[in-house]
């Protein structure tokens, strides 16, 4: 059983923030030291098929009105595009063709592709069965019960799960976005673990979390090499995660931020979209 040695990184409160500094101090601490002892040196990187536990074990497979249940199977639409105001990249997701929240940026000076980090909660909500964020996105947050509502699926919790998430992009740009790599450091799951504590995903161990977030990595991998598009198809039951390069119509769609930013939000819908060439991201 995996036991993360207690003197190496500074305590974190369960439940506590993430400190951003926590990348560079995980960057110190030798490669070797890894979460998953079952896993060979130099086997293969993470396909999406990951082995977890039966969903039969899962507390957080339990029933609940099934407009509030996060879906089962979906295929989630990323398409680059340029704001109009600025030309600056954005990043439009859809899920089965419907917007998933707003188009975003770097959100930083130098474009690091952070506006494709989405992929890291729609991995979360797939693999571990956890995203107060993704919930958020697609309206999935469970309202007919008002504790869940709250605790789980309120804004402490997006808000940590939006740290794990930032901590795993700042963690992975230092190493490659972790191409090639088949284990995660220890410290950072520790992190990791410590702030979702609080919440339904504590069942989680140090072996899901470094599966999802190989998987994760390699998505987003695979999105940046595409320009920002394509369509990750995901099961929930099955714990996979597929990526289809971009078709032609992806390719083509045009800018909709004058769309988003004026005027009150609607549903995005496939008449919405104009084939029209759009700059992608190099």
């Amino acid at each position: 059983m995996y036991h993360a040695p207690s003197h190496d990184l500074p305590y974190v409160r369960p439940g506590g923030t993430l400190p951003f500094t926590a990348a560079r101090l995980i960057r110190h601490h030798a490669p070797e030291q890894r979460a998953s002892t079952t896993r060979q040196r130099g086997g293969p990187a993470s396909d999406g098929l990951v082995p977890v536990a039966q969903p039969g074990a899962h507390p957080l497979l339990s029933p609940h009105p099934i407009a509030e249940e996060l879906p089962q199977r979906v295929s989630y639409q990323f398409t680059a595009a340029t704001r109009p105001r600025d030309g600056r990249a954005v990043t439009i997701v859809l899920a089965d063709g419907r917007k998933l929240g707003d188009p975003l940026t770097d959100a930083a000076g130098n474009e690091d592709f952070y506006r494709l980090h989405d992929v890291f909660h729609l991995s979360y909500a797939t693999l571990l069965g956890w995203s107060p964020v993704t919930r958020a996105l697609l309206n999935r947050k469970r309202r007919s019960n008002p504790t869940l509502d709250e605790n789980e699926d309120g804004g402490r919790a997006v808000v940590v799960e939006e740290g794990i998430a930032a901590l795993v992009f700042g963690y992975a740009s230092d190493r490659g976005f972790l191409r090639g790599h088949t284990y995660v450091e220890a410290p950072l799951l520790d992190y990791i673990r410590s702030s979702a504590a609080p919440f339904e995903v504590a069942w989680a161990t140090a072996q899901d979390w470094e599966d999802t977030i190989l998987t994760g990595m390699r998505l987003f991998r695979q999105l940046r090499a595409c320009g920002g598009v394509g369509t990750v198809h995901a099961d929930r039951i099955r714990r996979t995660m597929v990526f289809a390069g971009p078709t032609r119509q992806q390719t083509s769609q045009a800018s909709i931020m004058t769309r988003v930013h004026h005027g009150p939000e609607r549903p995005l819908t496939r008449q919405m979209i104009r084939h029209q060439a759009v700059p992608l991201a190099s």
